[in-house]
């Protein structure tokens, strides 16, 4: 496949990720979730939000990532635990030294903000 197909699908894809992060909002949903849903799962969100009724007032603050500290952590990590795992990946096919090294620092940050992301948990729990 040459490299303007490929090009077009990614772009088409991004280009309804988008517009599904618009919808999301007309539904009282979150932009920010709805749209990495739908880089993974495209049409089928598009399906979803448009079946799904409009979410209650309360349950958008309820199911924001950054709603409280606690859960910031929580989201961080699990990015930097994503990004890790694609510059290792990147790093194992091309060999890259600089990569593999990325990954590693990008991981002990993620574990980082996990062990931030328990800690206030445990806090939360015993308050």
């Amino acid at each position: 496949m040459d490299q303007a197909g490929l090009t077009l699908n990614g772009g088409g894809w991004l280009a309804l990720a988008l517009v599904n992060a618009g919808l999301a909002e007309q539904k009282k949903r979150s932009r920010f979730t709805w749209f990495i849903v739908s880089l993974f799962i495209g049409p089928l969100a598009t399906f979803l939000i448009v079946v799904w009724q409009r979410a209650p007032v309360d349950a958008i603050e309820l199911l924001h990532p950054f709603s409280n500290r606690r859960d910031r952590w929580l989201v961080l990590g699990g990015f930097g635990v994503v990004i890790a795992l694609v510059l290792g990946v990147f790093a194992l096919i091309g060999g890259n030294w600089f990569t593999g090294g990325s990954a590693i620092a990008v991981f002990a940050l993620a574990m980082w903000a996990l062990a931030l992301y328990g800690r206030e948990a445990a806090v939360a729990r015993h308050e």
